[in-house]
């Protein structure tokens, strides 16, 4: 899973080995920290997910499912317009479709936003 995806690891409490989160974490690119109180858990993840979608990556691949007899037309993102957007900023993308149903009768377009 080297170069996929990154892995951020937490020991909480003090009953833990450093090493092994260690060695995992670098392997997969990421990091490891401790969260000393298990109360703190929940901020601690936050801020890690709030750091992992900030991130920008160049080149991605976007699979997209489209049944039997549909047309994908277009596909794009609506938001963030700029590449200048907030750290988190939720990304939309806006799809058009078109559809032959498989027994004859008209065709059907669709259009969603999510």
């Amino acid at each position: 899973m080297r170069g996929v995806f990154s892995c951020d690891c937490r020991g909480v409490g003090t009953d833990w080995k450093v090493d092994e989160l260690r060695k995992i974490s670098t392997a997969l690119l990421g990091t490891v920290d401790i969260v000393p109180d298990p109360a703190g858990l929940a901020a601690d993840f936050e801020a890690m997910m709030k750091a992992s979608m900030a991130k920008e990556v160049a080149d991605i691949a976007l699979r997209v499912w489209a049944p039997q007899h549909a047309t994908v037309r277009f596909v794009k993102q609506v938001a963030p317009r700029s590449r200048t957007s907030p750290p988190g900023a939720h990304r939309r993308h806006r799809r058009r479709a078109t559809t032959q149903p498989a027994h004859g009768g008209p065709r059907a377009a669709t259009t969603a936003s999510a």
